[in-house]
């Protein structure tokens, strides 16, 4: 059976099994526990339950390990049954307890966020005092297709079926910074709602600071009409009775080279295959899912950005 004091003796399993490493654990533990505590006493003290609070059987896994299950949950994307066989409890165990744990990771992966969707205020800061402390020279927009199983009635399925991926998917929106935090985050929409068409609706837009750069891809085009008092780059596209001049070349290549930069945050988003995988469960579960992980990229990218200054 597997459980977190077992687990972490050994650093390269554990890494191999959730994903992140012992250390962004740690940072992510720290993270979890008050939000954990809070959650617990929302839920134990509502009105119609019957049982003191106390009262019960306690949980077989203790904290760490049922955050270690979750982290393995999202990282592989295994079921409920091989979950269960790992951890030595019930299938019904692991599904109650990795969705309450999923609920909480979900709260860190939006704390990490300056936007979220609703977007919410900052208590007590500006927005110039919020570009003070986070000085982003450049807002990269960019959105990312999640498979999922084909509904069964027709019209989601036509609402949901990608032309860009020839399958069935519900896309998501980030907003990334020039290293690559993820800034914002849209909810997951139908695969065939337009990239644009999807920021518009999340109304994130609008919360854009103007003292940055705002980078997107071909797919935003028009992008500038929403942000007129932004500076927009979008790739300019070639016609065949109007190839690019070679300016425009150079400005295309100088766009792509800015937007590799959300490609491999997406591509750390991936590694973890509850993003890559035919997504089995709800759509609500998805957006549960997209925030904790955006919570562990968003660890791992500061632990580099501060290694980085460190040396």
């Amino acid at each position: 059976m597997i459980s977190y004091t077992s687990l972490s003796q050994r650093p390269q399993d554990f890494r191999q099994l959730t994903g992140i490493s012992l250390e962004e654990f740690e940072i992510l533990y720290q993270q979890f526990v008050p939000l954990w505590q809070k959650s617990e006493r929302q839920r134990l003290k509502r009105p119609h339950r019957q049982r003191v609070i106390g009262g019960g059987r306690a949980y077989k896994l203790d904290l760490p390990t049922q955050l270690l299950m979750t982290l393995v949950w999202i990282h592989l994307y295994l079921t409920t049954a091989a979950l269960g066989v790992l951890f030595g409890v019930n299938k019904s165990a692991i599904s109650r307890n990795s969705r309450r744990v999923l609920g909480v990771l979900r709260q860190i992966g939006e704390q990490s966020l300056w936007w979220s969707e609703p977007p919410t205020r900052f208590k007590g800061r500006t927005w110039p005092e919020v570009v003070a402390v986070n000085p982003d020279l450049l807002t990269i927009l960019d959105m990312t297709e999640i498979r999922i199983q084909r509904p069964t009635d027709p019209h989601l399925q036509a609402a949901h079926y990608s032309g860009k991926k020839k399958t069935f998917t519900r896309k998501a929106g980030l907003i990334v910074n020039e290293h690559g935090q993820i800034r914002g985050v849209t909810c997951t929409r139908p695969g065939h709602v337009h990239d644009l068409t999807a920021f518009r609706q999340s109304e994130l837009l609008g919360y854009l600071p103007p003292e940055t750069t705002v980078v997107g891809d071909k797919g935003f085009e028009g992008l500038h009409r929403d942000l007129p008092a932004h500076s927009v780059a979008i790739p300019h596209k070639t016609h065949f009775k109007h190839p690019l001049e070679e300016a425009e070349k150079w400005a295309n290549r100088d766009v792509a080279s800015q937007r590799m930069v959300v490609e491999n945050t997406i591509c750390e988003l991936k590694h973890f295959k509850v993003l890559a995988d035919h997504f089995r469960h709800t759509w609500e579960r998805l957006d549960d899912a997209f925030r904790a992980v955006v919570a562990l990229v968003n660890i791992r990218i500061a632990r580099r950005l501060a290694d980085e200054v460190l040396v």
